[in-house]
């Protein structure tokens, strides 16, 4: 049989699955392999291997997404260690990116010390994995997946917003009516002025008024963009790019508000050739589950319980994220502190075999070729190459005939940001896009990374900057770029040496960043599991 299986077993079941049923999904040749490997992973286990047919339908081991399935198969070295990770996936309504950062940290290990306490707030019924769901898991149908998805809670109803709420479409005054002294009543256009949650002060008033919103209305940004949702604070002009929502009394604006927080990217109206936008018949054609007040009610305190404490840690690791960047910035500056002032000092010209400036025109782009370094290639010591532009070897010759840049060499951003630089790396070659420079330590007075360190730090950064010109965007001009003053230059031992702490200091501090820009990412997640469960009607048993 094992020859079998090896021998074009696969391929060939995948063909004939995809001719007997060609509107089905899942019969890859790897899908198919990993549905072999699942039956022999789960039937280690006794307690499967002994149930059948409905039986196995209701196990829990199938209330979980197929993708889901093949992380844990891939990671996991026993059954026991599965089975807690598909029980937590059903607790806690994990999508596939929160499950493969659990399985990660090896969370079994410590038997789940590191969750939170919201499994106590949230029943086990699946939430977010509803829509992620294996279309045909086992080879069932996507239609049967669909009408499981689509069950409304006994008690609830699907109703129209302009069922159950009044719908007002902005409508602008005339600009001569406009004033920024605060007479008449705030006027507001879009979404500019929106805050978090509820729309920020008002900027501009008007004494002629059109179309107004109440306070607690919800404020639907309806132009470009379509579907962001704030709360008005106080009676307010609306203009063309919102619409108010304001609720009747068979619905609780702040439950309205948290689904169409929920469904903003799903809201959508039509399509224009200048913005898109969506129409008040539009709006009031959404349709929103209902269930009774008192359970609508209820609905909200939980959200409000969840997300208050969801706030609290995501603020925490925000703060501790900052405070990951600023200790290696602090100790950049303590590092530096010495070499922006005394008696002797080196201008960064008479330290450099060349300093050259960019082409001041954009260069003709392709999609493959020689990448083109602008200012939002330049990081913080390190080139960004995520998008950069590419040019054809004829135009790198063009660009690069004042100076090819080599490896080791230093490009400075003059705008945009200003003041970031980046070390070319070995084996790249590029050339230099519009508001860049070309620096070129002497090997025997600098280290380039030194020198890279040296201008990212607080001080010399603040000097570069009280140069610069520009009313809106800072320039650094070229002659303070080479008139720049260094004063006590080390060796390039103790360069080196400085080179390889602050390298070191700066891959820890990197791997904190990376933890805490993961744990932010998975509140998240786990707010999008929340509110997916609230609308499902699983979460006021």
């Amino acid at each position: 049989m094992e020859t079998t299986w090896g021998s074009g077993f696969f391929e060939q079941l995948s063909k004939d699955l995809r001719s007997e049923f060609p509107d089905m999904q899942g019969f890859s040749e790897t899908n198919l392999k990993y549905c072999k490997r699942f039956y022999l992973f789960y039937t280690q286990d006794n307690r499967i291997r002994h149930q059948l047919g409905d039986e196995l339908e209701e196990h829990l081991i199938l209330q979980i997404p197929w993708r889901h399935h093949i992380e844990i198969m891939v990671k996991c070295k026993s059954v026991k260690e599965a089975f807690f990770y598909v029980q937590k996936t059903i607790e806690n309504g994990w999508s596939r990116a929160v499950l493969m950062n659990f399985l990660e940290a090896d969370l079994f290990s410590s038997q789940g010390k590191a969750l939170s306490n919201f499994s106590r707030l949230l029943p086990e019924p699946q939430s977010d994995l509803a829509n992620q769901t294996l279309i045909g898991f086992f080879f069932h149908t996507a239609d049967t997946a669909a009408r499981r998805t689509r069950r409304m809670k006994k008690g609830w109803k699907v109703k129209r917003l302009g069922e159950v709420c009044d719908v007002i479409a902005g409508q602008s005054p005339e600009g001569k009516f406009y004033n920024v002294n605060g007479h008449g009543i705030p006027f507001y256009q879009g979404k500019k002025d929106f805050g978090i949650k509820y729309i920020g002060e008002p900027t501009t008033w008007t004494t002629s008024v059109t179309k107004e919103a109440e306070a607690d209305d919800i404020l639907m940004s309806v132009r470009a963009p379509v579907g962001p949702v704030n709360f008005a604070t106080q009676k307010i002009c609306i203009g063309r790019g919102l619409a108010a929502i304001r609720a009747g009394e068979k619905i609780e604006t702040q439950y309205l508000f948290h689904f169409l927080v929920k469904h903003e990217k799903e809201i959508t109206g039509s399509t224009g050739a200048v913005f898109d936008s969506i129409s008040k018949a539009q709006i009031e054609n959404i349709e929103v589950p209902l269930p009774p007040l008192p359970e609508q009610k209820h609905i909200v305190a939980i959200l409000d319980q969840c997300f208050t404490a969801i706030d609290k840690a995501k603020a925490n690791a925000e703060q501790n994220l900052k405070n990951a960047k600023e200790l290696f910035e602090s100790y950049l500056q303590g590092v530096f502190e010495g070499k922006i002032q005394g008696e002797k000092y080196f201008s960064l010209d008479s330290l450099c075999e060349l300093i050259v400036d960019c082409e001041h025109k954009t260069a003709p782009t392709q999609e493959t070729g020689y990448p083109s370094i602008r200012t939002p290639n330049i990081g913080k010591g390190e080139l960004i190459l995520k998008d950069v532009n590419r040019v054809s070897y004829d135009t790198y010759l063009k660009w690069t005939k004042r100076a090819i840049p080599q490896a080791g060499d230093l490009i400075l951003a003059r705008e945009a940001p200003a003041g970031n630089i980046a070390v070319i790396p070995d084996s790249l070659k590029v050339c230099l896009g519009q508001r860049t420079v070309l620096l070129r330590p002497k090997k025997n007075k600098l280290v380039s990374k030194y020198l890279s360190y040296l201008i990212l730090s607080k001080q010399v950064q603040e000097i570069l900057l009280s140069h610069s010109t520009g009313a809106t965007v800072q320039h650094i001009n070229m002659k303070d770029i080479r008139a720049f003053k260094i004063y006590n230059i080390s060796d390039l031992k103790e360069q080196q040496a400085i080179v390889q702490q602050l390298d070191a200091l700066r891959a820890e501090t990197q791997k904190l960043e990376a933890v805490y820009r993961k744990k932010i990412a998975d509140l998240d997640e786990l707010k999008k599991s929340i509110l997916q469960k609230a609308f499902a009607g699983e979460l006021a048993d």
